[in-house]
């Protein structure tokens, strides 16, 4: 899929050492003065490395939001996002996320911080929202996004 310049295609393990990179910057400039800058400035890229090769496939076809979309078109997707990252809390509005709950998130450094959930319907309603046109803020991630 493309959207605007940004050109969007499943991962896969072979691009863990990419996705671990740009997870660890994305983390120390979008929570910059958010999450206590010892757990920022720390080595990141080992955690993020496990993290990334646990959770991406050998074979990227065989995952992925379009292929949820057709293989479970009624199941929500969700998102978690630290509520003072509002950059990231427009983009999700903006693209038809909805906010479903509000909770605190226990980090295992020790701190907690407000966090928020924002839901859409379905893999296609949240497809349909990134449609919408491209964004000024198209990089900005949450913590984690799931299929229930």
């Amino acid at each position: 899929m493309k959207l605007g310049a940004l050109r969007m295609r499943a991962g896969a393990r072979h691009d863990t050492q990419s996705i671990t990179a740009l997870h660890a910057e994305s983390r120390q400039t979008a929570y910059a003065r958010i999450m206590p800058e010892s757990l920022l400035s720390g080595p990141m890229s080992e955690d993020r490395l496990a993290l990334w090769q646990e959770r991406l496939p050998n074979d990227p076809s065989a995952t992925g939001l379009f292929r949820a979309a057709v293989e479970h078109p009624g199941r929500a997707v969700h998102l978690e996002v630290l509520r003072a990252n509002t950059p990231a809390i427009a983009l999700y509005e903006r693209h038809g996320a909805q906010r479903t709950d509000e909770r605190i998130s226990r980090f295992e450094r020790g701190f907690e911080l407000p966090e928020l959930e924002y839901t859409w319907a379905s893999p296609t309603d949240l497809a349909n929202g990134l449609w919408r046109g491209p964004s000024r803020t198209a990089g900005i991630l949450g913590r984690s996004s799931v299929l229930r």
